[in-house]
């Protein structure tokens, strides 16, 4: 008998977590700035650079604090009603 798909789970890598981090960040992007499509692209151009400035972090205690704290910050900042599709 096999096991059913969803038993299966599997630590995410440091790149994955960023990853989740930033798309994250981009869709609070849209719930803050949803109206305005140029406001948004330009927010959405200076959260590409605040991540792309520690992209090559090599030290991973640092990278891991980078990490925490930007999950942070986007629970501080996130919008009091999400826009939902």
């Amino acid at each position: 008998m096999e096991s059913p798909a969803w038993m299966f789970t599997k630590a995410l890598s440091h790149r994955q977590k960023v990853c989740r981090l930033y798309k994250r960040a981009l869709r609070e992007v849209d719930n803050w700035y949803g109206g305005n499509n140029l406001e948004v692209r330009y927010q959405k151009v200076i959260m590409r650079a605040r991540f792309d400035a520690n992209k090559d972090e090599k030290d991973i205690r640092k990278a891991q604090l980078l990490l925490a704290d930007g999950c942070r910050q986007l629970w501080e900042k996130r919008h009091f009603k999400p826009f939902r599709c």
